[in-house]
């Protein structure tokens, strides 16, 4: 694992609990020096409130690794 996966897996955890209490899941697929995969599970296809999801993961990924300029998102 990188250290970039490793940090970004460390910073969802927090947010982990929250998730699993909706019977959501997030887990870091591929990272590359610019670029992430994260599935999602649980999730509802275009629905405002995983969209609102996705934009604080996107903020977590940002803030942790700034490098990061394409974010991903694929369902479980």
């Amino acid at each position: 694992m990188s250290n970039v996966q490793t940090l970004l897996t460390d910073a969802l955890a927090d947010i982990k609990p929250m998730l699993a209490a909706s019977g959501r899941a997030v887990a870091i697929k591929d990272v590359s020096d610019t670029r992430c995969v994260i599935e999602l599970t649980g999730f509802c296809e275009g629905c405002s409130c995983s969209e609102s999801y996705k934009e604080g993961i996107q903020d977590l990924v940002r803030e942790h690794a700034p490098d990061i300029k394409e974010i991903e998102f694929i369902q479980a």
